[in-house]
């Protein structure tokens, strides 16, 4: 019984660091789960920029500070990044909810390692925390099958991609601002401009996910808590 025991503590200490520490944790993937989106985005600017500057430099090779492109230029240039969003977003969003969707079934197996050493008696409260944690993260993925992994990527993928989505900035602002720039510095001011859509964009999205991310991670870990405080306190 001493040992059973203490294989159970060992477990619930193991859970608590791998899945719901500062430093091991859910909370720790959150980085990984913004991070497709921050990339895609900065690259795409980074081609625009380059597209643009390329057209400028290629309609005045003299007088480059001097001008801004042609319109149709800047709205080519602009036409070209969303497309290249329309055409590779549910890529990126599927990647984003790669690492959670990893980690959920990381603890799912863990737990299962967990329960081969929990008395009959214990049973209701285990059964009760899984039935926790698939409430936490429904608005995320229902399991309904094993083979679940696919879903849950597609499904928690396009609930990122479409809080992501709305934070993207709108074609018709910043192609009226580029537009707008003229005279003096145009190529400075395009990057001025274009390094404050990427700031922007950073920080809306960061604030667009986690304020979906951390209510899931909260009741959760609200949920593991309660269970492992039973565990510990009784043996069921």
């Amino acid at each position: 019984m001493q040992e059973q025991n203490h294989d159970i503590v060992h477990h619930l200490d193991l859970i608590e660091r791998q899945f719901f520490s500062k430093q091991r944790g859910f909370m720790r993937d959150f980085g990984l789960l913004v991070f497709p989106f921050f990339t895609f985005f900065d690259a795409l600017l980074d081609r625009m920029e380059l597209d643009m500057k390329a057209s400028y430099q290629k309609l005045y090779p003299w007088q480059r500070w001097w001008y801004r492109p042609k319109s149709a230029v800047i709205e080519q240039s602009i036409e070209n990044f969303y497309q290249s969003i329309k055409q590779q977003w549910i890529g990126v969003q599927r990647d984003a909810s790669e690492a959670f969707v990893e980690r959920y079934d990381q603890l799912l197996k863990t737990l299962r390692e967990l329960e081969a050493h929990l008395p009959s008696e214990c049973e209701g409260i285990y059964e009760q925390l899984l039935i926790n944690l698939s409430s936490a993260s429904a608005i995320f993925f229902v399991i309904k099958s094993e083979r679940w992994h696919d879903d849950a990527l597609d499904h928690m993928g396009m609930i990122l991609g479409e809080h992501a989505f709305a934070v993207l900035p709108l074609r018709e602002h910043w192609q009226e601002r580029l537009i707008r720039i003229h005279g003096g510095q145009y190529l400075q001011d395009m990057e001025l401009l274009l390094q404050e859509e990427r700031i922007r964009f950073h920080q809306a999205l960061h604030g667009a996910l986690l304020g979906i991310y951390q209510p899931v991670h909260d009741e959760m870990y609200h949920s593991w808590q309660e269970f492992s405080k039973k565990i510990r306190a009784t043996s069921c």
